[in-house]
């Protein structure tokens, strides 16, 4: 969608070295082999609030991953346009952990996923890995939100039914326990000893492409 963009002309580095280090950055984090696209699968993680989304941003950067935040209910039209992007990517096998509430909409987005996955086509595995229905074991319960609009469809009797008004955020779960079931996943489904390989690889042309800009740079700095 062109409408959605905005032009920034508004200066932000009133030092050159903040500049030259921006830029550097900037450099390094485009630069490397894909590991994933070695290996010849693929791992995302997708997560229905944005607070969750932003404890686990680091494990997004360890793991060179996307990181997609619905934001709540997704819609129709987010969860196309990412199953879109992931086939485009053209890995041959593709991995994404979801973490979301058990509740309708948590339910739905995932099931908004797998309906995506199953129209393009793609060898796409979605991992519920939080909140499990294991996890409603042991969970505290919140009350169900009566004006949810899925409660009103047919579709969603049976959550009532199984479930009374009762529904389990992924809030509960201790953020240890998060950060390591997202953790292991990665850790179980790759080669970590090709991931280290490639990992070393990369710092190899990233070395170098810093020793060439400090040769650039060394004299701008007034």
């Amino acid at each position: 969608d062109r409408s959605r963009y905005w032009y920034d002309p508004i200066p932000k580095f009133t030092d050159p070295t903040e500049l030259i280090e921006d830029f550097r950055n900037i450099i390094l984090s485009k630069l490397g082999f894909d590991p994933w696209r070695k290996m010849g699968k693929y791992i995302e993680i997708w997560v229905e609030k944005d607070s969750i989304a932003e404890f686990l941003k680091p494990l997004a950067r360890k793991w060179l991953t996307v990181l997609a935040p619905s934001r709540g209910y997704a819609s129709w039209a987010y969860v196309w346009e990412g199953v879109k992007r992931i086939k485009n990517y053209g890995y041959d096998e593709v991995y994404i952990i979801y973490i979301g509430d058990y509740d309708p909409s948590g339910l739905d987005i995932e099931r908004h996923l797998r309906e995506a996955i199953d129209r393009f086509k793609i060898d796409c595995h979605v991992n519920r890995i939080a909140v499990t229905e294991e996890d409603t074991k042991t969970l505290p319960p919140n009350p169900l939100k009566k004006g949810d609009p899925r409660l009103r469809s047919k579709r969603y009797s049976w959550y009532r039914e199984r479930n009374g008004d009762k529904v389990w955020e992924v809030d509960a779960i201790e953020p240890s326990e998060l950060y390591k079931r997202v953790n292991n996943f990665f850790e179980e489904h790759i080669d970590l000893s090709v991931w280290d390989s490639i990992q070393k690889e990369t710092k190899k042309i990233r070395d170098r492409a810093l020793r060439i800009l400090d040769e650039v740079f060394k004299n701008a700095i007034i």
